[in-house]
């Protein structure tokens, strides 16, 4: 449960912290200038072109930014026509329409131009040394959050209650688990997307337990035991972002106060095995698993999983 808590807790610090780090140092307007310098984290996939059954073509590919809807706080008054309503009507609506993805555009700016300020700075004063204490780091080139190789969480291991106790604590999610036995060890891959308190996101994980350990608890893998992982998050069917490749034991990504319907969401993933033994044997756990729900396809020691 450590886990999901500290989603939550951590989400809620990010707003918080804006106004307790920064003060009237800030101002949130359309004219907001940032003068931090801004580490970009490069988050590209490039996949192989003979990826089959995917059609995961990244090279356009640019990640959405989070839109914030809002109320103008200007009455648009409709003349009234005894013959003219309808055209009245479509004309009023095409304006608030227009209204309102300005604001949304504007809103998502000023948001994401104090998240930069905050996250995305050297200086030790900055609310980046809570987020990075909690063992997550920001991107300020797509917005999004995503875990660290050593966070604290990496110390409780996975255990199915968190999951259980997840919908108690605002997390509405969905997620799958993959097991299989490899080197005298109990071995499970598990996939997570959905809604997390004030977030949307995705995590892939890897962990492992002694085969004669009978409970379902399950260790966090070592640094040994990695696996490249990257991932693609859809929106939508509108990329909202991506992750890796890079070897982890828990790759994620959230995207702060944004929503999403759990239908909405389409995980697109790349694991790649260092040893043939450990993709036999995740091979015979996806074929014995049957889920229609999840495609995948096997290249080498590389499998593309679209979920």
């Amino acid at each position: 449960m450590f886990k999901r808590k500290a989603i939550v807790l951590i989400s809620i610090l990010l707003v918080m912290s804006f106004f307790a780090a920064c003060g009237d140092s800030i101002e949130i307007n359309d004219s907001t200038e940032n003068s931090t310098e801004i580490t970009e984290v490069n988050n590209h996939i490039e996949l192989p072109e003979d990826t089959i059954g995917f059609g995961l073509d990244t090279t356009n590919a640019v990640p959405s930014t989070i839109l914030i809807t809002g109320w103008s706080g200007t009455n648009i008054t409709t003349e009234k026509r005894n013959t003219t309503t309808t055209e009245t009507e479509n004309t009023t609506t095409t304006q608030k329409t227009k209204k309102s993805e300005t604001i949304s555009t504007t809103s998502a700016d000023s948001f994401k131009s104090w998240q930069d300020s905050l996250f995305a700075s050297n200086d030790p004063s900055t609310a980046a040394k809570v987020l990075e204490f909690a063992g997550f780091q920001y991107d300020p080139v797509q917005g999004i959050y995503f875990s660290t190789i050593n966070p604290l969480q990496r110390n409780f291991g996975f255990n199915p209650l968190y999951d259980r106790a997840a919908p108690y604590i605002g997390m509405i999610y969905l997620t799958k688990r993959i097991f299989f036995t490899c080197d005298n060890r109990d071995w499970m891959i598990q996939i997570w997307k959905g809604q997390y308190g004030i977030t949307v996101g995705a995590e892939i994980g890897i962990y492992n337990k002694p085969v004669d350990r009978q409970s379902e608890h399950y260790d966090c893998v070592g640094d040994e035991d990695m696996v490249e992982m990257a991932m693609l998050v859809y929106k939508n069917d509108e990329l909202y972002f991506s992750r890796g490749p890079e070897k982890h034991w828990w790759l994620t990504g959230f995207k702060l106060l944004d929503v999403t319907t759990l239908v909405d969401l389409r995980l697109s993933m790349i694991i790649t095995f260092d040893a043939p033994g450990m993709g036999e044997a995740f091979e015979n756990s996806l074929k014995a698993l049957d889920d229609e729900e999840i495609k995948w396809d096997r290249v080498l020691n590389t499998f593309f999983i679209e979920w």
